[in-house]
């Protein structure tokens, strides 16, 4: 009810939005989802909307466009859509990788009323110097350079003002509709767009906590103290809160200039194996890991050490999902498929009803073409892209961490290639994915499942007798109850009510057209230009009815 609530007070915000999909050519998303009925467009005038120049551009470029049309929140949402191969192809994941985090600056009086009235000081006071022009704008925050008092230079997160409110009404708005598609559209309900929204939102809503994501710099910086190759900012907690986030400023070259990196003397090889050797630590050692690799977040000082930057989304890596991981690469490695899908049936990325056959001989296009070929010379982010693909054709229940991690992965084969042609993700891999798999039958590891399994069965067993006790109290008083629940029965129940109202109306209509026609074939009563005035009223009145009849039915979209 609250997301309702909060969906119509920003009414007018919900028919923008529409009037930009309609315009980029998606006017039929609306139909097919019933959204056009929510906000009361009519299906023929939302399939009318498409501008002719819009029209001629590629379906994916209008999706880029649609919504870097709609401000920094949609931004974000095509940001999250491009790791979402399991959801949209790649021509379309490829263009949503264009989209660029970079909005015009707020000005520098706004940034300094932030930053003093969050950390409760004078500018002055805290800083020696204070940029009065950002290094770099986005929407959610810009990153001013400063100067402390003892000459350390530092850089300046500042969140931007009311942004936080923005975000919360088109959350708000997302998740009412993406409820809204799922209750009417099967494909929508396919792909539990509700429940993607909602991770979204869950995402960005951690990105808005610049103090969760200081601990998270902390964290990695004590992970990595000991690694000379790695270098991770140090956090100024006294200049740090919720709105603002001060650390260290680092100097650097951008990972993927290339022809820098050759001048200034930089060994390729060691970057691509100190930038692979960090991810694979935090996804099958740390258990979390730094869910936003890109080149603009990757920077080589002149010492060589590789500097990451942004901490604003990190992905999380239980003991479950690590096992899979080690177990579906390892499958990989051994071009085992058999394992690969029952290792993915196990942990719940296909269901158990699904056409496994299927599953299977499309599991084997991907591998084959692979098969007894030197690892070396496979090209992992293409079968990372395949195995998505096919995930997306018969529905994999891919959790977002999963995801991520093989975003991560993509990217670092192909950047570890642009630095280094040998370079191969999987040689790296394989003896992570086997320390993992033979720590599994360790005999300390076994030992903690055993008592986690007998902590589990002493409650069953502590419990039983209650639990037996209550359920023949509950047969004897012939108190026992089963919820049994009609999925979807509501919305035919509705549909039925609906069909049932429109043919009671229609009969009426057909009735007042007929009794009409017999008075005027009568020829009796009082009569207008020679016509029986009640013939004739009651024929304007059966018009006045079939047109609204036909408004309602035009308007529901569903003719």
């Amino acid at each position: 009810m609250w997301t309702i609530k909060k969906t119509f007070r920003n009414l007018g915000r919900v028919r923008e939005i529409f009037s930009q999909v309609v315009y980029y050519g998606f006017g039929r998303f609306l139909d097919e989802t019933n959204l056009s009925s929510v906000i009361g467009y009519g299906k023929k005038i939302v399939t009318l909307g498409k501008a002719k120049d819009i029209e001629k551009l590629p379906e994916e470029v209008r999706f880029r466009k649609l919504l870097e049309s709609l401000g920094p929140t949609f931004v974000k949402v095509g940001q999250f859509l491009s790791t979402r191969g399991d959801i949209f192809p790649e021509k379309f994941t490829k263009e949503l990788e264009k989209l660029q985090d970079e909005v015009l600056p707020f000005k520098y009086s706004e940034a300094v009323r932030q930053v003093e009235s969050n950390l409760g000081k004078e500018l002055s006071s805290m800083f020696k110097e204070f940029s009065r022009e950002p290094v770099a704008s986005a929407s959610i925050a810009q990153v001013h350079k400063a100067v402390l008092h003892d000459g350390t230079e530092v850089a300046v997160k500042v969140k931007r003002p009311g942004i936080e409110t923005k975000i919360e009404h088109d959350l708000a708005i997302l998740i009412f509709l993406a409820g809204v598609a799922e209750k009417y559209n099967q494909e929508a309900k396919n792909i539990q767009l509700l429940e993607v929204t909602q991770e979204f939102a869950d995402q960005l809503n951690k990105e808005l906590n610049f103090v969760l994501e200081a601990n998270y710099i902390e964290k990695f910086r004590d992970y990595f103290s000991k690694n000379d190759n790695i270098f991770i900012p140090q956090v100024m907690w006294e200049y740090t809160d919720m709105d603002v986030l001060t650390m260290e400023f680092v100097k650097g070259t951008p990972i993927d200039n290339i022809k820098e990196l050759e001048e200034k003397d930089i060994d390729m090889v060691k970057l691509s194996e100190t930038g692979v050797d960090f991810y694979l630590k935090q996804v099958f050692e740390f258990g979390f890991f730094h869910a936003d690799p890109h080149p603009g977040n990757f920077l080589v000082t002149d010492k060589g050490e590789t500097a990451i930057l942004d901490f604003g989304i990190i992905g999380k890596v239980d003991r479950k999902l690590l096992e899979h991981l080690s177990a579906v690469f390892l499958g990989l490695i051994n071009f085992d498929i058999e394992s690969i899908i029952e290792e993915m049936v196990s942990f719940g990325l296909i269901d158990r009803d699904a056409d496994l056959r299927k599953i299977q001989r499309d599991m084997m296009d991907v591998i084959l073409p692979v098969y007894g070929q030197n690892i070396g010379n496979v090209d992992v982010v293409l079968l990372l892209n395949d195995i998505i693909d096919i995930g997306r054709k018969h529905y994999f229940k891919f959790p977002i961490d999963y995801l991520l991690i093989f975003k991560t992965f993509s990217f670092l084969e192909s950047s570890g290639r642009k630095l280094n042609p040998d370079f191969n993700f999987l040689n790296f891999a394989e003896p992570y994915a086997k320390k993992i798999l033979l720590k599994k039958y360790s005999p300390s590891y076994l030992f903690n499942d055993f008592r986690e399994i007998s902590s589990n069965y002493s409650d069953v067993l502590r419990r039983a007798p209650k639990d037996y006790k209550i359920l023949v109290d509950k047969l004897k008083e012939d108190d026992l109850s089963i919820n049994f629940i009609h999925r979807n029965l509501d919305v035919m129940s509705r549909e039925m009510d609906r069909s049932a109202n429109r043919l009671s109306f229609s009969i009426i209509i057909a009735a007042i057209v007929l009794s009409s026609s017999l008075f005027i074939l009568a020829d009796v009563g009082p009569k207008i230009l020679d016509i029986p005035f009640l013939g004739l009223f009651g024929f304007v009145i059966a018009s006045f009815l079939g047109l609204g009849l036909a408004i309602g039915i035009f308007k529901s979209g569903k003719l």
